[in-house]
């Protein structure tokens, strides 16, 4: 062992580089891609609160416009503040497509838009609207988001009963 150290020392040690620089590259490429994703997710974010339109459609779907409602909007195809939803949902589309098709974002990562999503899905109007106007994927991420959701309060339910009896059992054994 020794003598093939000797005499394949420099053809280790260029096989170590290239290794740790093969691993190198793909570390910074993994951090990259997360750090993109994370622009991305703030640029989204920063629409939301900046663009006139989409900050008008939402305080529309919060219930925060003293002049329309969201029935007015929809039922009477006020196209005005149409327009101004479809630019709410063409930006919750473009994370519904990265997240559900992509798979580039993950429902982790858009958990800060998921009131929105949900938000959609329960108001009837909004999401016959969604259904019928090519904005589905808004309520299939928001079904993700919501069975995601469910499930991680049902598991900590069983966990929750699973501490309870063995607590139940030390103390009363």
């Amino acid at each position: 062992m020794c003598q093939f150290l000797q005499s394949n020392w420099k053809e280790l040690i260029a096989f170590l580089i290239a290794a740790f620089s093969i691993w190198k590259y793909f570390d910074t490429k993994k951090n990259e891609l997360a750090w993109r994703r994370t622009e991305f997710l703030f640029e989204q974010g920063y629409l939301l609160d900046s663009d006139e339109d989409i900050y008008e459609a939402v305080k529309i779907l919060e219930g925060r416009n003293n002049e329309i409602s969201l029935s007015e909007v929809f039922d009477e195809n006020n196209c005005d503040y149409l327009h101004k939803f479809d630019k709410l949902l063409n930006l919750l589309d473009r994370l519904a497509y990265a997240t559900i098709y992509k798979k580039t974002i993950s429902t982790e990562e858009i958990i800060n838009f998921g009131w929105y999503l949900k938000k959609i899905r329960n108001e009837k109007v909004v999401a016959n609207y969604c259904d019928k106007n090519g904005f589905k994927d808004i309520l299939s991420l928001a079904d993700l988001l919501i069975e995601k959701e469910q499930h991680k309060k049902s598991w900590g339910q069983v966990l929750k009963n699973q501490f309870l009896k063995i607590m139940a059992t030390v103390l009363f054994n």
